[in-house]
């Protein structure tokens, strides 16, 4: 056998691997008129699940956001949200495996998931003279927050500029949320002081409907 020839065998064997790692650690969304299903989770663990929808109403489409902890009994690595109302046409979801912090997006049919033009980093704020996220700051009117810490604790924050949650106490274009103001999902809990590697965070501009994710590392 050519070196060439062992060179290509071995990095088509290390993509192989790379590729099995990364679906090992992937989990599935799929969102319908009924139920939002999370597939591919921790077998035993549970999924956080939180989503913006508007309801259509008489007049004026109403805003829900849902967040809750939904916990696979039966062991299969499969959970179902199915509220009795049913799932808005209109909005976004997104699931984070409990045990290990993997997450997706999605939404129904017909209906696009669109991101944040800029990454979520550039909005997370350290506290003065240290590195430890703090806060999240954006130019945007509203926002809908969850943070997971895998294996401890979730929470989530409502936020609108110039409202109780805008840290910054004034109406000035910027919001400006404090992850010391989230409310734990799980009653044993307190809001975090600062965010930690391995942190989960999940982003919702509910006014034009974008969305944001990302899983903090060392280097964050």
């Amino acid at each position: 056998m050519s070196r060439r020839v062992v060179i290509i065998v071995i990095v088509l064997a290390a993509l192989t691997s790379f590729s099995n790692v990364r679906a090992a650690n992937a989990i599935n969304i799929r969102v319908d008129s009924q139920a939002v299903v999370v597939s591919e989770l921790t077998p035993g663990g549970s999924a956080v699940i939180f989503g913006v929808t508007f309801e259509s109403g008489d007049a004026v489409p109403t805003r829900l956001r849902t967040a809750t902890i939904v916990r696979d009994d039966d062991r299969d690595g499969v959970v179902r949200y199915q509220p009795q109302a049913g799932i808005a046409h209109i909005g976004i979801w997104g699931a984070v495996d409990f045990t290990t912090g993997a997450t997706q997006l999605g939404s129904q049919r017909g209906y696009r998931v669109t991101p944040f033009a800029e990454p979520i980093e550039t909005s997370l704020q350290p506290e003065t003279g240290s590195t430890n996220f703090v806060r999240f700051e954006r130019s945007i009117v509203s926002a809908e927050i969850l943070v997971v810490r895998p294996g401890e604790q979730a929470w989530t924050i409502t936020a609108t500029e110039g409202g109780d949650n805008d840290s910054d106490n004034s109406t000035n274009g910027n919001l400006a949320v404090s992850f010391d103001r989230m409310t734990p999902l799980t009653s044993d809990g307190k809001s975090p002081a600062h965010l930690q590697p391995g942190d989960v965070v999940v982003v919702i501009d509910p006014d034009d409907m974008r969305v944001a994710v990302t899983k903090l590392s060392a280097r964050n």
